[in-house]
Formats: C-alpha cells, sequence, structure tokens
C-alpha cells in the first residue's frame, strides 16, 4: 500500500511541474510575442 502511496505522488509531483512549465512557457510566448510585434513595428 505504501509503495503504491509513493508512486502516486510522484506521479503528481511530475504533473505538478509540468503544468508550472506550461505556465511558464505560455508566459515566455505571450512575452516574445508581445516584443516582436514591438520590433516588427520599427
Amino acid at each position: 500500500m505504501g509503495l503504491k502511496r509513493e508512486k502516486f505522488k510522484k506521479m503528481e509531483d511530475l504533473l505538478l511541474q509540468g503544468q508550472k512549465l506550461c505556465r511558464c512557457w505560455k508566459i515566455a510566448e505571450r512575452i516574445w510575442r508581445y516584443y516582436g510585434r514591438e520590433e516588427s513595428g520599427f
């Protein structure tokens, strides 16, 4: 039982890390798009 819970916890942590990475990536993408638009405006 304990081993199964440990595995599940690890999977949960990986999912959380993935969500954080995804959020960071989306923010970064937005920033890149914004700056890209600024540069092409010159």
